[in-house]
Parts: structure tokens; C-alpha cells; sequence
């Protein structure tokens, strides 16, 4: 007998799996668009965001909020460092943690690679009117918020805020 797996039109089955294939495909489509610019890749313009909206920010916090190791951090710093886009330094309250800073070349690189992932985006969402876009985006909000994540109203529209210990969780400030 054979089993054969389709999505679900309904429920939150439905929606959690539409969340994932959608998270994947950008995820692709990303690292695509960025292979071909040949500048930075989707990891360093990862790295790069929270670098740039807190200075010194270290690769432990960054890591803890990317959810991976210190290590893969590591290697995209070290990168970043040759291509002269960050500098690595100490972090004052801990001595062997380091604290990572854009470059002026750093953020050229970053102003690049987020006009052109904000130019691809723009292509794959066009079909979808602002109106509902916004729709969208509060959907999504309410379900951030129900796994216990939140953007802070100062960063809104970035990445999760970023303190020395991590992202603003539920139990955050």
C-alpha cells in the first residue's frame, strides 16, 4: 500500500507547514541571490544585521540568538574580518568573549546586500497588495508572539533586538 503525504488546506497543521516550505524556499532563494552578487553570503549578511544595530554585540549573544554554535559564528567573523567589513574586539565586561564592529566598508557591504535582498523581495512579494501584506505581517506577529518571541517597537521592522545575553524573549526586556 502506498502512502502518499499532501499538505493540508486547513487548520494549523496547514499553517505551520506553509510557515516552513515558505521559510526554506527564502532561505534558497537567498542564498542564491547572494552566491551571484559574490559579495557577502546569506550568513555574513546575517551576521552582519545585528553587528550594525548593536555595536560590540559579542559572537556568544549572537550565536544564542541565531541558535547555532559560537564556533559557525566564529568562521563567518573571521571571513567578514578578511574581507575588511568587521573588527573584532574585547568585550569589556568579559575579557574572553569578542565584541564585533562594522567596518565604514562593513556598512557599504551591508547598505549593498540589503538593497538587493530588499529588491528581490520586492520582486517575490509583488503580487501580493500592501494592504495584505500588512495582513500578513500581523498574522505572523501573532504567532511569533505565541512561541514567546517578540520585535520590540524599536526595531519593528529588524531582526530581534540583541543585549550582551541573547535576543528579547518572552521572559526579556
Amino acid at each position: 500500500m502506498k502512502h502518499r503525504f499532501s499538505f493540508p488546506v486547513s487548520g494549523p497543521r496547514a499553517l505551520a507547514m506553509r510557515i516552513r516550505l515558505l521559510s526554506f524556499s527564502l532561505e534558497r532563494e537567498m542564498d542564491r541571490m547572494f552566491a551571484e552578487k559574490k559579495d557577502v553570503t546569506l550568513a555574513q549578511f546575517m551576521l552582519l544585521i545585528p553587528i550594525s544595530v548593536h555595536p560590540g554585540v559579542t559572537q556568544r549573544a549572537i550565536a544564542m540568538h541565531r541558535n547555532v554554535t559560537e564556533a559557525a559564528i566564529s568562521r563567518q567573523a573571521e571571513a567578514l574580518c578578511r574581507k575588511g567589513y568587521i573588527e573584532r574586539g574585547r568585550n569589556p565586561a568579559q575579557k574572553r568573549e569578542r565584541a564585533l564592529y562594522l567596518t565604514a566598508k562593513g556598512k557599504r557591504a551591508l547598505r549593498r546586500a540589503a538593497g538587493h535582498a530588499d529588491a528581490r523581495f520586492k520582486e517575490l512579494f509583488a503580487r501580493i497588495k500592501p494592504a495584505r501584506r500588512q495582513q500578513i505581517v500581523a498574522a505572523l506577529d501573532e504567532v511569533i508572539a505565541s512561541i514567546g518571541l517578540r520585535f520590540p517597537s524599536s526595531v519593528k521592522n529588524g531582526p530581534p533586538a540583541m543585549q550582551t545575553g541573547g535576543i528579547v524573549a518572552k521572559h526579556g526586556t
